[in-house]
């Protein structure tokens, strides 16, 4: 059957870089000649039922419940976690026909893996970020003004913590200390396995209670992975002392022993993001619980010329491996973290990040995207 249409679903989103994305999506689909339009997800319950028109959004749309957008062929590329999904997951659960024609996409592989295997979604599909800066010349990389960039916020642990305290607290007592004890006691040395590790706890308290650890992880894991994203991002910090860097973010840095040169400079539009990477030399990437894809910015910042330090990820080593403008690196390694950054600020590496830059121009920008998302359709619904 030929594929009447794309509708690509808007909304209200404290995130302007979802309509960006948007822009660039429609901007893919655009250049390879197939009718796009947006809309909004009102207006996408009222329109009549087409077989032919495929509904494509960022994340799950919360309004499913009370419309038909659940009953159409639809995408859902999510850059959430299947656990922040829980509206969806909840739903699913209760009755397995609910949005049946609905396709998740997830932008890391182990969150793929954990949404088929752990909360019973079938064929959940891999597709990473993509780069939505423009390309620009490396050629003044050892000129550039900043060394070190990071954009990112950084919550109140003890709100994240007491958050989390509640919400357990509201199932037992018992599940609120024992919750406590798990978060508390993650060391952060081999990564950051958050959904493996709640999942086990609640295996340990629960065994023969599957639906039962499916409703509670969907209920409680957010604020757990919160918790332990705003723990790790400290440490992660605080092991950067003794090197400068400019923070573009909100939140609350003073619990972090910043190096005394350090710049705060508060949050920034998306729309300005290019500009500053494009000044900067190393972009650091922390991003602990996409431990098997790749966030934006990693893309972002070697369209822009830079570097980028980012948390550990085995698909961006299969990506770039050694030598094409990205290193990782693990916290708890101090000494590692700072001699890689200071290498990468002291030496000349042009060479690497045009290398970076054919890889992401080849293989991640929204309009690759939108020629993988068209296969994906071809193959799932027959519409070409």
């Amino acid at each position: 059957m030929k594929l009447k249409q794309i509708r690509i679903l808007t909304g209200e989103s404290q995130y302007d870089v979802f309509s960006h994305w948007q822009r660039e999506l429609f901007e893919g689909f655009r250049r390879r000649r197939v009718p796009v339009e947006f809309m909004s997800v009102p207006e996408e319950a009222g329109c009549p039922f087409d077989a032919q028109v495929v509904s494509l959004g960022f994340n799950l749309v919360r309004s499913w419940g009370s419309s038909r957008v659940a009953e159409r062929p639809h995408i859902a590329w999510s850059v959430d976690h299947p656990g922040f999904n829980a509206f969806f997951f909840l739903h699913r659960l209760k009755n397995p026909e609910y949005a049946k024609s609905a396709e998740l996409m997830f932008v890391d592989r182990a969150r793929c893996e954990l949404a088929g295997g752990l909360l019973g979604l079938s064929n959940p599909y891999f597709l990473p970020h993509a780069a939505s800066a423009p390309f620009c010349d490396s050629n003044d990389w050892k000129s550039r003004a900043t060394d070190v960039v990071f954009f990112g916020s950084l919550s109140s642990i003890e709100t994240r913590r007491k958050a989390l305290s509640d919400l357990a607290g509201r199932i037992s007592p018992e599940v609120q200390k024992s919750v406590l004890q798990t978060a508390d006691s993650v060391q952060f040395e081999s990564g950051m396995e958050s959904d493996l590790l709640f999942w086990n706890y609640l295996n340990r308290v629960a065994p023969k209670q599957e639906e039962q650890m499916k409703l509670v992880f969907l209920h409680l894991f957010p604020q757990f992975d919160m918790y332990l994203r705003c723990l790790h991002r400290i440490r992660f910090f605080s092991e950067l002392s003794s090197m400068p860097i400019h923070i573009y973010g909100a939140g609350e840095w003073e619990q972090v022993k910043l190096h005394p040169d350090s710049v705060l400079h508060g949050p920034v539009e998306h729309c300005q993001i290019p500009e500053i990477m494009r000044q900067s030399k190393v972009v650091i990437n922390h991003g602990p619980t996409l431990r098997d894809g790749a966030h934006e910015r990693v893309f972002d910042a070697l369209a822009s010329g830079c570097a980028v330090l980012s948390t550990p990820s085995p698909y961006l080593k299969e990506q770039f491996g050694t030598d094409s403008g990205v290193v990782t690196v693990f916290a708890g390694a101090e000494s590692k973290m700072v001699e890689q950054i200071a290498a990468y600020v002291s030496g000349d590496r042009q060479e690497e990040i045009v290398r970076g830059q054919r890889i992401v121009r080849s293989a991640h920008t929204f309009d690759v995207r939108a020629g993988q998302i068209l296969q994906f359709i071809e193959r799932r619904w027959g519409l070409n």
